[in-house]
């Protein structure tokens, strides 16, 4: 089987920070305010995009599928190009968690981060 988990620390790190950076990219950034605030016109859109661990969730479930999508189109893999129903199911709904989690708890600190640096004395 193909390595479709994170394997070290390391590797957590990195997709740790490709979950939480495409969540904020999102849910709060300057670039994609337009698209955001087009979006948010129905109610179900707005209510998603104030939420870190609904992005997030969205975010590692396409992620998840992306990557399975990676390693069965490599030709070096060409023995694991058909991966089983139950693991990719586990690695989307896998990815989704760790994404919403990880992306909830670092949109906690940095919104703690903010009120502390930027407290009005």
């Amino acid at each position: 089987m193909p390595l479709i988990f994170p394997t070290n620390l390391a590797e957590l790190a990195c997709l740790s920070l490709v979950f939480f950076g495409f969540t904020f990219l999102i849910k709060d950034s300057t670039l994609l305010q337009g698209v955001r605030e087009l979006v948010s016109k129905v109610s179900f859109f707005e209510r998603l995009l104030e939420c870190s661990f609904c992005v997030g969730m969205w975010v590692g479930i396409l992620i998840g599928a992306c990557r399975l999508l990676l390693i069965s189109s490599n030709p070096h893999l060409a023995q694991y190009a058909v991966i089983p129903t139950q693991v990719c199911a586990e690695v989307i709904i896998l990815y989704g968690v760790m994404s919403a989690a990880i992306s909830y708890l670092l949109d906690l600190l940095t919104r703690a981060l903010e009120a502390y640096i930027y407290q009005e004395d």
